[in-house]
């Protein structure tokens, strides 16, 4: 794991995550954000987003993007090799600021509950039903 993503929650899945509550404090639910980005005048897609940054691996899976700032963006993906959320944020010139990630057990429990991002097939990431949001069960 990279030495810059934070280790998993120490109170481990399941059991009040803080990592997960400070990713979704700060970038909302996952998938709340938007499918694409206009950076200076140019929409990208999830995808898009993620080739400029040098992130664009078969494996990864987009979730969401976010304008937080002015030139200020993040886009949050699932990297299936380390089974982490992140949360890699960058400036219009696609210059990495920082990033956070979380463990997915963060959201799916230490019973392993489905969750949406984690198939690797082709195409868009497959969005949660109506009304189930991450923290449901």
């Amino acid at each position: 794991m990279d030495a810059d993503r934070p280790a998993m929650d120490p109170e481990g899945p399941g059991q009040g995550n803080t990592e997960r509550a400070r990713m979704e404090g700060r970038f909302g639910a996952l998938g709340s954000g938007f499918p694409a980005l206009n950076i200076r005048g140019r929409s990208y897609s999830l995808e898009e987003l993620l080739h400029a940054l040098g992130l664009g691996f078969e494996d990864i899976r987009p979730i969401d993007a976010h304008a937080l700032a002015a030139e200020h963006f993040a886009v949050r993906y699932v990297d299936p090799e380390e089974w982490m959320v992140v949360a890699y944020e960058f400036d219009a010139a696609f210059r990495r600021l920082g990033e956070t990630a979380v463990h997915v057990s963060a959201w799916t429990g230490d019973r392993g509950a489905p969750f949406p991002w984690a198939s690797t097939a082709p195409g868009p990431p497959p969005q949660p039903p109506p009304g189930a949001g991450p923290g449901d069960r």
